[in-house]
């Protein structure tokens, strides 16, 4: 999962080339499960959301390979540096 987030983080921060230079400053990724709903967060304000895909059952936590539930929690980027 922590991977994922951090592919999700860096497609949206180099994909897009035509976005103004606040994207840069992204600190946090959330993901709101209920809404299918991904926002990029800078100090607190939204910058950018974007619908997601998450399994059939994404909300709860995750119990078992295979539930069709999307991991919950924070997770961080090491390989990212500091944001």
């Amino acid at each position: 999962m922590q991977v994922l987030l951090a592919r999700i983080l860096l497609f949206t921060l180099f994909s897009f080339p035509a976005m103004d230079q606040s994207v840069a400053a992204v600190d946090h990724v959330v993901v709101y499960k209920h809404d299918r709903k991904l926002v990029l967060l800078s100090s607190g304000m939204q910058v950018k959301s974007y619908r997601v895909a998450l399994g059939a059952n994404p909300i709860g936590p995750k119990t078992r390979e295979g539930d069709h539930r999307t991991p919950e929690g924070s997770y961080v980027c090491h390989a990212c540096g500091p944001w």
